[in-house]
């Protein structure tokens, strides 16, 4: 069987392919580059390409333990997007929320939704459902103990794509020899690392950009005593930050 090539239908041309935003061209500038929307630490959105959390797309967020500061990471923009109607939903959170600590934030409890998903399959098909329905402003989503595989992260990708809420997905970082792990289409990944001296951000991976980089977000006065802070000198090992949102309670 034999197929002529001038007989298939001919669509855009190849300068038209070359103008298009979402085309990366190696280290060439992307034709179109969007606005993001701030993280609130001036310093961190000098680092990233669209000068802020990109609109679409999975952002991929590597910690040692949750609850490694996160929430420190994530506050300020958060308090942003409340401007705009809709619902921050919390997917499998590692505790519950304090609710007098999100109002103490300037987060009204009501507008923060919180799914406990009891299987993986589950806890996908909420998250792909919560992103179709166009009802959030942002969704965090803490990775299931049960393995991710490469076909379910695309599928967050894609619809994370297709939407203009901030998709964050929470996961461990992998073990040096971890078969198991499957690396993820996200378009930023950056890793976050809890030291007395604040939270500090190593960007590994944004896509459209070989840029990466590193940015220490100093904790808030009320953490910097805290004593979830303090060093354990003794083993040279760090101990879990205290969430800014205090899930436990605690003061």
């Amino acid at each position: 069987m034999s197929i002529s090539y001038s007989s298939l239908k001919k669509t855009e041309s190849l300068q038209q392919i070359l103008q298009r935003s979402d085309l990366w061209k190696g280290r060439s500038e992307p034709a179109l580059r969007s606005t993001g929307i701030s993280t609130g630490y001036t310093e961190l959105d000098k680092k990233l390409l669209h000068k802020g959390w990109p609109q679409s797309g999975m952002i991929e967020l590597q910690q040692e333990l949750f609850g490694h500061g996160e929430w420190h990471l994530l506050l300020p923009s958060m308090k942003l997007l409340l401007a705009e109607p809709g619902y921050i939903f919390l997917i499998n959170p590692p505790a519950t929320p304090y609710a007098p600590a999100l109002l103490q934030q300037g987060i009204d409890p009501r507008r923060v939704v919180t799914i406990a998903a009891s299987t993986k399959q589950d806890w996908l098909a909420a998250i792909l459902e919560i992103l179709a329905a166009h009802c959030c402003i942002a969704v965090c989503c803490w990775e299931p103990s049960k393995t991710l595989f490469h076909a379910e992260l695309r599928k967050l990708q894609l619809a994370a794509s297709h939407c203009s809420s901030l998709c964050f997905l929470l996961r461990k970082i992998p073990a040096a020899k971890a078969r198991s792990y499957s690396v993820s289409s996200a378009v930023l990944k950056i890793k976050l690392q809890s030291y007395p001296q604040g939270l500090r951000l190593s960007i590994n991976k944004q896509r459209g950009s070989y840029q990466q980089g590193e940015v220490l977000l100093p904790w808030p006065d009320y953490l910097a005593t805290s004593p979830f802070l303090a060093l354990d000198r003794n083993r040279h090992k760090e101990v879990q930050a205290s969430n800014v949102l205090r899930f436990s309670g605690n003061s």
